[in-house]
């Protein structure tokens, strides 16, 4: 669907806000990509392979690992924010969602808002779990819950 909730089946129909929402759900849903991804990356290939290093060696890896990949998130999340600020008002605009699907917007605000709060304070380490995976598995299934949210929302939207 594009502006006004019309069909094109065209480039040469798009105007720019069409335009414009087709970039903005390409950043929402790279950054979401990049973002959940490299955390599953971490928990699931990196955590697992650092195993058998030295303990010095291993902790200084994973700090550093951790240290550049949190650049990467905020990136991500500064994407989501902008991209999903600008999403929900132009969807608000061209879909009555009724009583359910405003119920799951909320949470799905809700729970991105948790999940970049628990970002925020492992950033500025006021969460020092003794074990780091415990976070990246928190912060994978509050994200895949939100995906989940996003994808309910979609098929409510071409319903």
């Amino acid at each position: 669907m594009l502006a006004g909730g019309v069909r094109r089946d065209t480039l040469a129909a798009m105007t720019t806000l069409d335009l414009i929402n087709v970039v903005m759900r390409y950043i929402h849903i790279v950054s979401a990509v990049v973002a959940v991804g490299g955390m599953a990356c971490i928990l699931i290939c990196l955590t697992p392979a650092v195993r058998v290093l030295d303990e010095s060696f291993r902790d200084a890896l994973l700090k550093l690992v951790h240290h550049r990949f949190q650049r990467v998130v905020w990136v991500c999340i500064a994407g989501l924010t902008l991209s999903g600020v600008w999403r929900f008002i132009q969807l608000q605009q061209q879909h009555a969602y009724g009583k359910l699907g405003h119920a799951l917007i909320g949470t799905k605000i809700l729970l991105a808002l948790i999940l970049f709060a628990i970002v925020f304070l492992r950033s500025v380490n006021l969460i020092q779990p003794k074990k780091p995976r415990t976070i990246l598995m928190i912060n994978i299934h509050l994200a895949a819950i939100i995906i989940l949210l996003g994808a309910i929302l979609q098929y409510l939207r071409t319903t």
